[in-house]
């Protein structure tokens, strides 16, 4: 049977592979390196939830057509990570890592470590998106997008959600 320790660490294992081989697979693709802050809710037993800020790291390739044309890759993959804040009854931290695939929604699974509350000491996190485009300068190679989305948590007692917004700049690192 598989805990969520070791679901948590396969998911480590997974994240790291796709950090150390990310700039090799995205060779002759699109690289691009994605920042940005992000607010929300989470579920942590407290009546409404608490208010969860985060800063987010993504790591991503878009591949072409073979004609060039379209531009928009399907699929494209991606590597995050970051760290959470939950402003609740206790102060909880958690930095995490997510792999996943954009195909018109962001779909990604990870693990989490949580450190203060009673949420338990490490997560398994399932993430659906929704990138929205706000602002894209193509010939530089930047944009900023609006991305809200839900995030689905599993510890060794139980589940919790958060819902929210992250806001992005992207830039691309290379093509």
């Amino acid at each position: 049977m598989i805990t969520v320790h070791r679901a948590a660490l396969v998911a480590a294992v997974i994240l790291v592979h796709a950090l150390v081989s990310a700039p090799a697979a995205a060779a002759g693709d699109e690289f691009w390196l994605v920042l940005g802050p992000g607010a929300g809710r989470i579920e942590d037993g407290s009546p409404g939830g608490s208010p969860v800020y985060s800063v987010d790291i993504t790591m991503g390739n878009e591949a072409t057509s073979s004609n060039g044309i379209i531009s928009l890759g399907l699929p494209q993959f991606w590597v995050s990570g970051g760290v959470r804040a939950v402003d609740g009854d206790e102060d909880i931290l958690m930095p995490y890592g997510e792999v996943g695939v954009w195909f018109i929604l962001a779909f990604g699974a990870g693990c989490s470590r949580i450190f203060g509350g009673n949420l338990g000491d490490y997560a398994v996190n399932l993430f659906l998106g929704m990138p929205v485009p706000l602002k894209a300068w193509e010939r530089e190679g930047h944009f900023i997008m609006a991305e809200p989305y839900y995030r689905y948590y599993r510890t060794v007692d139980g589940g919790f959600r958060e819902f929210g917004v992250l806001v992005k700049y992207g830039n691309r690192l290379f093509d």
